[in-house]
């Protein structure tokens, strides 16, 4: 691997990191001025294959000149999965109302393959 592929890495992985400390900054900020109080925050640890999936997906687009293959729509769509799972134990949503989401996701993935 070159010197401009590790400093590539790096860069992403700084964004990356980056991304995900705002977020749980700006979430103890909403916690601190806002009656906002997320009961299952271990959720977010699911959303970590959701930003891996989203993040190869970037660089599998950035990689075929900014064109989305099959591979760079199957990374974006998986990383949809963990994503909705994250979201509905972070918002407390009843499970009873949000599964025909998925039903929808597996659509959207069959029709893009």
């Amino acid at each position: 691997m070159s010197s401009k592929e590790n400093a590539q890495d790096s860069n992403q992985r700084n964004l990356i990191l980056g991304v995900v400390l705002i977020g749980v900054g700006l979430i103890f900020l909403f916690n601190n001025y806002f009656d906002f109080y997320l009961d299952n925050w271990w959720a977010l640890f699911i959303l970590i294959p959701a930003f891996i999936a989203f993040n190869e997906a970037w660089k599998l687009y950035k990689q075929n000149g900014q064109i989305f293959t099959r591979e760079v729509k199957n990374r974006i769509i998986g990383g949809i999965f963990p994503l909705v799972v994250a979201l509905v134990f972070l918002l407390n949503i009843d499970w009873g109302t949000i599964w025909p989401i998925f039903i929808i996701i597996i659509g959207i993935f069959m029709l893009f393959n």
